[in-house]
């Protein structure tokens, strides 16, 4: 039973090992910088220029203004959309 949960369940597959392996060669090879305030940030901390930024788009204004309603504030019942944090 236990070499039959090992092997199907446990031991990870080719394919999870290639992505392994790739995510680990990304962490190595990627960009730093020699000068960077210790107290600030990490060597991992690279300035992009402008040409390299994704560009920002606006789709829309802003969200609609949720408020509650006054049944939801009695009974205590809060919606999603009405909690700021959310």
């Amino acid at each position: 039973m236990f070499f039959e949960h090992y092997h199907r369940w446990r031991e990870p597959t080719r394919q999870q090992m290639e992505v392994e392996l790739k995510f680990a060669e990304q962490l190595r090879n990627r960009p730093t910088t020699d000068h960077y305030d210790h107290d600030k940030g990490d060597k991992f901390d690279v300035e992009w220029t402008e040409d390299q930024k994704f560009p920002h788009v606006a789709t829309r204004l802003g969200y609609p203004e949720f408020r509650e309603e006054p049944i939801e504030r009695i009974v205590g019942l809060e919606r999603t959309q009405a909690n700021p944090g959310a």
